[in-house]
């Protein structure tokens, strides 16, 4: 029996399991972990999933960061970066006899950056938490706007 490197989804959780129970040793594939996951266990930075929008006025990204304290989480914004950073903390102690059967949270430090596409006002930024969901708000700059200069006829 074998599986891929996909999560595994509740659904096909119990059909597995069924078919593990005649055949052992194919519970240990169910440990498969997203090989972007498994390199944190040798130290390394999980990326932060974000969504990135628009409108006239503001540049938004949205973060879910379920299990995070806003205390956790920094945010910083350069001239054309923002970077957010934190650690989701294990809430349950494993014990040395604890065995995953499917490991698909994500606990560990995080990071993100994201390359803005025009210039923003960072000292009018607004960052807040909605739901365990992190929204920060930056206003463009009116300066960097497209502008339509009317051509004046010569003499």
């Amino acid at each position: 029996m074998s599986f891929d490197n996909k999560p595994i989804g509740i659904g096909n959780l119990a059909t597995n399991l069924k078919r593990a129970q005649k055949d052992p040793p194919a519970i240990q594939n169910l440990k498969k972990v997203p090989d972007e996951i498994a390199e944190n266990e040798d130290g390394e930075v999980a990326q932060l999933a974000v969504d990135v929008r628009e409108t006239n006025d503001n540049l938004i990204i949205v973060a879910p960061l379920a299990g995070v304290a806003p205390d956790d989480v920094r945010v910083e914004i350069t001239e054309d970066v923002v970077t957010i950073e934190g650690e989701r903390q294990q809430p349950l102690l494993e014990s040395s006899d604890d065995e995953y059967l499917v490991q698909e949270c994500f606990f560990g430090p995080f990071s993100r950056s994201i390359v803005l596409p025009e210039a923003v006002n960072s000292k009018k930024a607004r960052a807040e938490f909605k739901k365990s969901v992190l929204v920060l708000t930056i206003p463009k700059l009116d300066n960097v706007r497209t502008r339509v200069v009317k051509i004046q006829p010569s003499e």
